[in-house]
């Protein structure tokens, strides 16, 4: 007689187990609401140095920084509600070239007072088709950027647990030598964020460059950006290592700073040259107050 109160103690208990593990499961998602008006702070920050013995220059700093307010207009969301056609505006550019700019007599990048871009934004935070035709050299760097590397961490199609891992994927695009790159994403728990918490969420993985830097220049600016018409390629390494804090209730993004540490070569055949360039580049999105 006592079998089957057994049986069905055990079988209350699996349920309850399953209930307890199907309610710490977390949905990341993002919300998208049509009018809806967002405003982030950018900002990089490298510190490299390129090694120019082939050329009997030895080591040289290459250090730079750009700083710029990137606003997001929501105009209008798909029917099913997954995606949003978005207007992204960027303010208040400027760039440093650092010690380099210096010794080339404090010249600094022309930069346009806003940079403005379409594209579209999904619920699981992707950032996609960004365009900008016509732009000037300065501008259609931050394109290219958008491309090149994630401003906001892709979510999983599914829920996730604290410890669960899911892909990130950076679409094809020219400086992986149209290759698409998989990052590796791991949701790590709560933490502080202004007057509450937030959910935080680790980025690692590597980059494989494999850029033909005369033609992307070209692109930027014609004539290799103001370069010699020159053939130009780097191949080598970025290690990714970043952190996202991501709102609970939104998906926005809170805060999310990223380090590549870079290990790369240019090439330059037609002066059978070659340098190595090393370093890191701290790059962070920053949700602003207004």
């Amino acid at each position: 007689m006592r079998k089957p109160r057994f049986v069905l103690l055990g079988t209350g208990l699996a349920l309850a187990l399953t209930l307890a593990a199907s309610q710490d499961a977390i949905v990341l998602k993002r919300e998208l609401k049509a009018g809806a008006k967002e405003a982030y702070t950018m900002s990089a920050k490298s510190s490299m140095v390129m090694d120019m013995g082939q050329a009997g220059m030895g080591t040289m700093p290459f250090d730079f920084s750009y700083q710029a307010r990137m606003e997001i207009n929501f105009d209008r969301i798909a029917t099913d509600g997954k995606e949003a056609n978005i207007t992204i505006t960027m303010k208040d550019l400027k760039f440093d070239m650092g010690q380099m700019g210096q010794m080339m007599g404090g010249q600094q990048p022309e930069t346009p007072e806003e940079v403005t871009m379409k594209g579209t934004l999904d619920t699981r935070n992707r950032i996609r088709g960004v365009q900008m035709p016509n732009a000037p050299g300065p501008a259609m760097m931050f394109s290219q950027m958008t491309q090149n590397f994630p401003l906001f961490i892709e979510f999983p199609n599914d829920p996730v647990r604290v410890g669960d891992s899911w892909e990130v994927r950076i679409p094809a695009n020219p400086m992986t030598g149209n290759k698409m790159t998989r990052l590796k994403a791991t949701l790590i728990g709560e933490k502080s964020a202004g007057q509450g918490t937030a959910w935080a969420i680790k980025l690692t993985g590597t980059i494989n460059v494999n850029a033909d830097m005369g033609a992307m220049m070209r692109q930027m600016g014609g004539q290799g950006g103001g370069m010699p018409d020159m053939a130009m390629f780097m191949t080598g390494t970025m290690t990714v290592d970043g952190e996202a804090l991501i709102e609970k209730e939104t998906g926005r993004t809170i805060k999310f700073e990223t380090t590549y540490k870079s290990d790369l070569t240019m090439d330059f055949p037609d002066m059978g040259m070659q340098m190595k360039q090393s370093g890191n580049t701290v790059m962070s999105v920053v949700l602003a107050n207004n």
